[in-house]
């Protein structure tokens, strides 16, 4: 555990940071840029999700800076915790990714702020600022081409869907249920209710079963050609030939 307290002194007009990347290099840098603020003080760091948890829990602070991609959590567990125990706190993620889906999920989880590391020192400071003044502002810095890359790029039913969604096609379709998805991913079940909603609208499918054929026809599980007509075209799949598959098995589960 890396966690760092730094706290001192404070004046009601500086306002409390905290600072959780798991490079420790670019933390310490963030964090020196950061303390030479006069209205800024950084009052711990951290390395892990529980440690982002446990530090907005204890602290309160005013802004958490945070990678998403730290160890130790589910990023969308990971936010709920924060805001349930520190609901004032603003979340200002950098990260070294720009895949619009996940921004756009991590902006629905309540993050104010989505910055690529690629950003600039003075364009941070702003984001910080802008959200401390406006509750309701929500900031976003990153290459223009991000947010709606898979909106733009030609046709490709795969494109729909997020390397994590794939992945739990690809584990429901050895018939699994929720709870044993949920085991082999190390996440809640909520959270794979969460994906299997994505998934469904992305798909237009209205169950499991129904989403599993429509990606096997897209070509989207392993190992499985893509027909020439795909749901995702809008015109229906080619027939099948009938064959057993695990998820005909079974039906819906919580």
């Amino acid at each position: 555990m890396t966690t760092e307290l730094t706290r001192g002194p404070l004046s009601d007009a500086r306002k409390r940071l905290v600072v959780v990347d798991d490079h420790n290099l670019f933390r310490t840098g963030l964090v020196s840029l950061l303390t030479s603020v006069p209205t800024f003080v950084v009052e711990a760091e951290g390395s892990t999700g529980a440690e982002a948890v446990v530090l907005c829990r204890l602290l309160h602070p005013d802004v958490l800076i945070l990678d998403i991609e730290v160890p130790g959590s589910d990023p969308h567990e990971m936010l709920i915790d924060i805001h349930k125990d520190s609901p004032d706190t603003k979340v200002i993620i950098l990260s070294m990714h720009d895949d619009g889906a996940r921004i756009r999920e991590l902006i629905a989880d309540g993050v104010s702020g989505f910055l690529h590391k690629s950003v600039d020192y003075p364009a941070l400071r702003t984001a910080i600022d802008s959200v401390l003044m406006n509750s309701n502002q929500l900031i976003i810095h990153l290459p223009q081409r991000s947010l709606f890359a898979e909106e733009r790029a030609e046709a490709k039913p795969s494109g729909l869907m997020s390397t994590r969604e794939l992945e739990v096609l690809a584990i429901l379709a050895e018939g699994m249920s929720n709870a044993e998805l949920a085991r082999r991913l190390f996440i809640s079940v909520s959270t794979v209710k969460r994906h299997l909603t994505n998934i469904y609208r992305k798909l237009g499918a209205v169950s499991r079963v129904d989403a599993l054929r429509r990606a096997e026809a897209a070509g989207m599980l392993p190992g499985r050609p893509v027909d020439d007509r795909s749901p995702t075209s809008g015109s229906p799949p080619r027939p099948r030939p009938v064959r057993s598959r695990p998820y005909d098995r079974w039906h819906e589960t919580s």
